[in-house]
C-alpha cells in the first residue's frame, strides 16, 4: 500500500497540496474501502453474466492483479462494443433517455434544456498533449480546480454505471454489463494509478495514456455568444454517455467556484491553466483519490442535514436555509438541495474547502458550518456586485 500523501508528490509535484486530507490515513481507509465495495459489486455482476474471473486474480501481486482486471476490462468492453451497431439509428433517443436518467436522479427536471449535444457510439476522445511548466501565478486556480474537481469526477465515477442500471426501466439481469464494466474500470484505474506510482512511469508522455471512453464539455455556443451555457457530451456506451452528462451537470453546478473570474487572468493563462488540468496525472489523481473521497462526503452530508433537523439544531437549520435560499422547513437531502450545497461550497476559499473534505472524512462536519458557506456566498456576492 502507499504511504499517506504519496499520490499528490507523485502526481501533482509541482503544486502544493498538502491539506491534511491529502496525507489522512482515513484517506487511506476511504480507498480500501471503495476498493472493496468495487469487487463486491464486480462478482455479483460477472455472476450474472455467467464469466468466470479467477480467484487468484484478486490476491497476486499488484502488477498482476492490475494486469487481470485491465483484461477483463477489455473483455467487457468489447462485448459492449457488439451492441454498438443498433445505437446507429437511435442516438437521439438515447441521448434524450440519458439525460432523463440524470436530471431524474439529480432532482433536475429541466436538464434537456442545458445538454445541447449528446453522441453515443465510437469516439475520438483523445487530447493533444501540450506539457507546459504552470506559472507560479496559476498554481492557486489549479489547486481550487482540482479539489473542485476530485468531487465532480468521484461522484459521477460512483455513478457510472449506476445510474444507467438502475433508471433505465431495463430489466436488471440487461444491465449487468453496464455494472460489471462499471466496476471493472474502477479497479483497472484504482490499480492503474498504483502501478504507476510504484513504477514511477511518466504517464504524461506515456503514448495512450490520454485515451478516453467519453468526453463532456461545458461552454458557450461559439456561434452566439449571448447564449447560455450548454453541456456537450459523448460516450462510447449509454452508461458512459450517462456518466459524462452527470459530470457536466456537476461542473456547471460548480463553476462558479471552480475557475478564475472574468478577467482575472489573460486568455493566454487560461489556456495553459486548461492544458494543464487535462494531463493525464491529474486525472490519474483525481481517479485514485476522487471516488472514494466523494462517497465520503455525500455521506457527511447526509448525516450533517439530518443533524440539523434535530430540535437543539433549529437555529443553525434555519441560518443554512436563508445560505442556500430555501424557505423555512424546506431543508432536506434531496438532489436538488444537495446541488444547492455543493454550488456554496464551491465557493469556498481553497484553505476551507480542504478543510471540508477533511472534515466529511470522519463524517464530522459541525453544526455552524453554515457560518463558513454564508461568508463565501456574501464574498462571492459582493464580487458580483463590484
Amino acid at each position: 500500500m502507499l504511504e499517506s500523501g504519496e499520490p499528490a508528490k507523485f502526481f501533482l509535484p509541482e503544486l502544493e497540496l498538502k491539506d491534511k486530507f491529502f496525507t489522512d490515513n482515513e484517506m487511506l481507509k476511504a480507498i480500501d474501502e471503495h476498493i472493496a465495495s468495487k469487487k463486491e459489486s464486480l462478482t455479483e455482476a460477472l455472476r450474472t453474466l455467467n464469466i468466470d474471473f479467477p480467484d487468484q486474480a484478486w490476491n497476486g501481486s499488484l502488477e498482476s492483479t492490475y494486469t487481470e482486471f485491465a483484461k477483463l476490462s477489455v473483455k467487457l468492453l468489447e462485448k459492449t462494443k457488439k451492441e454498438l451497431p443498433k445505437y446507429k439509428d437511435k442516438k437521439e433517443e438515447i441521448g434524450e433517455k440519458a439525460t432523463e436518467i440524470v436530471g431524474e436522479a439529480y432532482g433536475v427536471p429541466g436538464l434537456g434544456s442545458m445538454v445541447k449535444k449528446t453522441n453515443v457510439g465510437e469516439i475520438d476522445a483523445k487530447t493533444t498533449l501540450k506539457p507546459k511548466n504552470l506559472p507560479q501565478n496559476l498554481k492557486p486556480y489549479a489547486e481550487k480546480k482540482i479539489l473542485c474537481d476530485l468531487y465532480i469526477q468521484g461522484k459521477s465515477l460512483n455513478d457510472l454505471g449506476g445510474l444507467y442500471s438502475y433508471l433505465s426501466n431495463l430489466p436488471f439481469e440487461d444491465t449487468a454489463i453496464h455494472r460489471a464494466l462499471s466496476s471493472s474500470l474502477h479497479l483497472t484505474n484504482m490499480l492503474g494509478s498504483f502501478v504507476v506510482i510504484k513504477k514511477r512511469l511518466p504517464i504524461d508522455t506515456m503514448e495512450g495514456s490520454n485515451a478516453r471512453l467519453g468526453k463532456v464539455q461545458v461552454k458557450y455556443d461559439e456561434e452566439n455568444p449571448d447564449s447560455p451555457l450548454g453541456i456537450e457530451a459523448s460516450g462510447a456506451t449509454p452508461s458512459e454517455l450517462t456518466h459524462e452528462i452527470s459530470k457536466g451537470l456537476l461542473e456547471y453546478v460548480m463553476l462558479d467556484g471552480s475557475v478564475p473570474a472574468k478577467g482575472e487572468i489573460t486568455e493566454e493563462e487560461a489556456k495553459i491553466l486548461k492544458d494543464y488540468l487535462e494531463r493525464p496525472s491529474v486525472e490519474y489523481f483525481e481517479l485514485m483519490y476522487g471516488a472514494p473521497l466523494a462517497r465520503r462526503v455525500d455521506d457527511a452530508i447526509v448525516d450533517w442535514i439530518e443533524d440539523l433537523k434535530r430540535e437543539s439544531n433549529k437555529l443553525n437549520r434555519r441560518h443554512l436555509e436563508r445560505v442556500l435560499e430555501l424557505q423555512t422547513g424546506d431543508l432536506d437531502s434531496k438532489p436538488e438541495i444537495n446541488l444547492r450545497l455543493l454550488k456554496v461550497i464551491s465557493l469556498l476559499p481553497k484553505q476551507d474547502f480542504a478543510e471540508f473534505y477533511q472534515a466529511c472524512l470522519t463524517k464530522k462536519i459541525p453544526s455552524s458550518f453554515w457560518k463558513t458557506l454564508g461568508q463565501a456566498k456574501d464574498n462571492f456576492d459582493a464580487s458580483l456586485e463590484g
